[in-house]
């Protein structure tokens, strides 16, 4: 049976991927991944390697008592500032 062509974009209309196909390069692709011994936490040490020194903030530490504007709440908050950066947030058990 043809399919018609017409409404198709043209990336498309020359694309012809059965199920059998599909399932095929599924499990291929499931093999190749299980055999290469990649892992979760293989793949997270990577990121971890290829990412960005983290820059230590400097100046003097300090806590600021302040809220959150997230909603009408206006739950308290208490942020840790190392310099001008603000490093932790933690609710405030006595607002």
């Amino acid at each position: 049976m043809k399919v018609p062509k017409v409404g198709l974009p043209r990336s498309v209309r020359g694309l012809r991927v059965s199920r059998r196909d599909f399932l095929l390069f599924t499990a291929g692709a499931s093999v190749g991944t299980a055999a290469s011994g990649l892992t979760v936490k293989g793949m997270s040490r990577l990121a971890q390697a290829l990412s960005e020194e983290q820059r230590v903030p400097r100046g003097p530490e300090r806590w600021v008592a302040t809220t959150c504007q997230a909603c009408p709440g206006g739950c308290g908050l208490l942020v840790r500032m190392v310099g001008k950066r603000a490093v932790k947030i933690v609710g405030n058990p006595l607002h």
